[in-house]
């Protein structure tokens, strides 16, 4: 009998583990934004005016999702590791900077190294394709630790 309680316990151990390892792995999305208030909005419109103030925001389409009312819009605070836990990563053809802060975006995943675009305070970019970053964006930082180096 006491084999069976300690080979039950071992199991019910092994479970507890595996159950925690597999929590573990399902991060929850607040492991995707940095650190700091970090927070996002997903509306339509058009045009640089349609990106809220102290908001940083990505546009479906180029030109600021010109001609186009129902056009996505992607709208920003803080620092996001992955943008498409919002929906918006990989999807921007323009971007708005309308903070009054240096905001980098990162073409592939968790602050890659490969290609970053460094975006002044109330700075634009109509079109992404000048950079080679259309449908490109996946992280973005507010953290000057983490900004695009040269």
């Amino acid at each position: 009998m006491g084999n069976t309680r300690r080979m039950l316990a071992a199991t019910a151990a092994s479970a507890f583990l595996a159950l925690g390892t597999f929590a573990a792995s399902a991060a929850p999305a607040a492991a995707d934004v940095g650190p700091g208030p970090s927070s996002f909005e997903k509306k339509t419109g058009q045009g640089p005016e349609a990106c809220p103030e102290d908001r940083y925001c990505l546009y479906d389409l180029p030109n600021f999702n010109k001609g186009v009312p129902t056009g996505e819009i992607w709208a920003y605070s803080g620092t996001y590791k992955n943008l498409h836990i919002t929906g918006g990563g990989d999807r921007a053809d323009s971007v708005y900077n309308n903070t009054d802060d240096t905001i980098s975006v990162y073409r592939d995943w968790l602050y890659s190294t490969t290609q970053c675009l460094l975006l002044p305070p109330y700075s634009v970019h109509a079109d992404l394709n000048v950079h080679d970053m259309v449908n490109a964006i996946s992280s973005a930082s507010t953290l000057p630790a983490l900004q695009c180096r040269s």
